[in-house]
């Protein structure tokens, strides 16, 4: 089906700021560009999705007459856009706005598609509507104040882990461990299956000989080999009883995972 109007919206998120462009053609002929600042805090998606909003809104302002089919095709970059429209379980708030506006044109006999178009492929209108995005930046008005709720929770996540870690660099407990994971966010990365003889290596408190001696349960700290007392770091790292084992470690470790040798 042709269509009488060819909306084409792109979204931009330099580190200016966050910002939506918006170009309108009738009858192939360039009649509207607009162009509109979000929040720095929104996402580029809330940037494309925003200026959709816009657009459907700018049709309104279309005269056409009586003769003239309703028709008009959205062109937009954003693949996830996309898929969010066609997904009845997304509730997202401008997802669930452009649904709102887009059956309101259609009770007005409308008809509306969506269509993805790839980004800098020498599309005109779509490369227009990029440019008037990047323009956006100057523009002093906030037309979009929602934040996205992951946005949110990261941010959240990420004061909540900064806090830990100042927590955690100034508390003198759990030394043994801090040797470890001094860095709480690169601890958090790491996937570990957690077993008792683990924990009892990471915080030193396992039934090693110096961890008894400590409580007057054995008379004597030292270590079987002869060369220090018995401690978790003593075992990992120099006990010459555990050579072989320490060695067959070393190797499985490079091997599978490309993880660096046991070394002090």
């Amino acid at each position: 089906m042709e269509h009488t109007i060819h909306i084409y919206a792109d979204g931009s998120k330099p580190e200016q700021g966050v910002c939506s462009g918006i170009a309108i053609y009738v009858n192939n002929k360039l009649t509207h560009q607009i162009k509109h600042k979000l929040n720095n805090r929104c996402s580029n998606n809330q940037a494309e999705q925003a200026a959709i909003l816009k657009e459907l809104h700018a049709l309104e302002t279309i005269k056409l007459d009586n003769n003239t089919p309703r028709t008009a095709k959205v062109f937009t970059d954003s693949k996830i856009t996309i898929f969010s429209l066609k997904n009845a379980k997304n509730r997202i708030h401008l997802i669930e706005e452009i649904r709102r506006k887009t059956n309101d044109l259609e009770k007005e006999n409308w008809c509306i598609d969506f269509t993805w178009i790839k980004a800098h492929a020498g599309h005109s209108g779509n490369e227009l509507a990029d440019k008037l995005a990047k323009e956006a930046i100057k523009n002093s008005e906030i037309c979009y104040n929602k934040i996205p709720v992951s946005k949110i929770a990261r941010q959240v996540a990420e004061k909540t882990i900064a806090k830990w870690q100042l927590q955690w660099d100034a508390t003198t407990k759990g030394r043994a461990t801090k040797e470890y994971f001094p860095n709480i966010t690169e601890r958090l990365k790491m996937k570990l299956r957690l077993s008792p003889n683990l924990t009892a290596m990471l915080t030193a408190r396992g039934k090693t000989k110096a961890y008894l001696h400590r409580f007057k349960i054995i008379q004597l700290p030292g270590c079987s080999c002869k060369h220090g007392d018995q401690r978790t770091d003593h075992l990992l790292y120099d006990c010459e009883v555990l050579d072989k084992e320490r060695e067959k470690t070393n190797s499985l470790h490079i091997e599978r995972r490309g993880l660096a040798s046991v070394e002090k």
